[in-house]
């Protein structure tokens, strides 16, 4: 159908230490190194969220003042992003480690952080349509820096930041895409104990990956790659390890294929990007390269991830 494009809006190159507004995509299916897509439009800055339909992907927040401006483009098309509308919640920070995900008319942009302040709030947009975001309502705690993943109906979100201090969670939460209100309580991720963050999700329609990420207390930043049934509740369960430990990497999948991109580890950027087979279990696979070293790859989506089963 021509579709399987993930695209990752903007990012951050810790030598020399600047966000890039750089554009990037790759075809999930094959390997080699991604391609320039264009530059984002709007002054956005790194670490906001993406959701996608089959055609467009939007780009809503980052920590680049004012930090709450949305913009998209079209997947299969190059060239740099357009102004989607106005704010990622102004009165609940700038949108930074605010991960988006949602299905084929819904995106979902879940939680925010404008240091020192942390939110739990969660809004969405209608993808074919411009405008400003609305309040979709709160998640089960105030955190932010978590992996969000979907299936055509439910969203979840697992891990993540809390306090001022900045310690991990292992809380796993959900709602239901086409309604609003408040989130549930999921389970836990099984392999975070100490609290499990910065990581990044990917997911098809019935499995969701936490992929990567670290733990405080003390901060180790861990390969592992967990697993949870989307329909069901429960704790998640080990699927395998990532080829690279790190945090701040961007989340990817086909519905087939899920992976990560990029990412920061334990003192540098680096251009990995891999891959696993949602429906078993193992370790990651090397897909290729970034054309640059980056990470805070939050904004990263595609045109046939999990919420979309068409």
């Amino acid at each position: 159908r021509g579709r399987g494009r993930a695209v990752i809006f903007a990012g951050y190159v810790s030598s020399p230490g600047a966000t890039t507004e750089e554009i990037v995509y790759f075809d999930i299916a094959t390997s080699g190194t991604s391609l320039r897509f264009g530059d984002l439009g709007v002054t956005q800055g790194a670490t906001g969220g993406a959701v996608a339909s089959s055609t467009r992907a939007v780009y809503g927040g980052g920590w680049t003042s004012p930090g709450i401006d949305i913009s998209y483009v079209t997947i299969a098309t190059e060239g740099n992003s357009i102004d989607f509308g106005a704010n990622r919640n102004s009165s609940k920070g700038k949108g930074s480690y605010a991960p988006g995900c949602g299905n084929a008319t819904r995106g979902i942009f879940i939680s925010s952080q404008n240091h020192p302040a942390y939110y739990g709030n969660t809004d969405f947009v209608t993808i074919a349509t411009t405008g400003t975001c609305t309040d979709f309502g709160d998640n089960t705690n105030s955190r932010y820096g978590g992996a969000a993943s979907a299936s055509p109906t439910r969203a979840i979100y697992a891990g993540g930041v809390v306090g001022a201090t900045s310690p991990g969670t292992n809380t796993i939460s959900h709602c239901t895409i086409a309604t609003t209100g408040s989130w549930a309580d999921f389970g836990d991720l099984h392999n975070g104990a100490n609290g499990y963050r910065y990581t990044n999700g990917s997911s098809s329609d019935t499995r969701a990956l936490v992929y990567g990420g670290n733990w405080t207390s003390p901060v180790v930043d861990g390969p592992e790659i967990a697993f949870i049934t989307i329909a069901s509740l429960g704790d998640s369960k080990d699927f395998g390890d990532a080829i690279k430990s790190g945090t701040h990497r961007g989340g990817f999948s086909n519905s087939i294929r899920g992976g990560a991109a990029g990412g920061y580890y334990p003192a540098a950027d680096y251009n990995t990007i891999e891959f696993v087979n949602i429906a078993t279990t193992g370790n990651g696979i090397d897909w290729g390269d970034l054309t640059t070293t980056r990470s805070y790859n939050q904004g990263t989506t595609s045109d046939s991830h999990g919420g979309l089963s068409e």
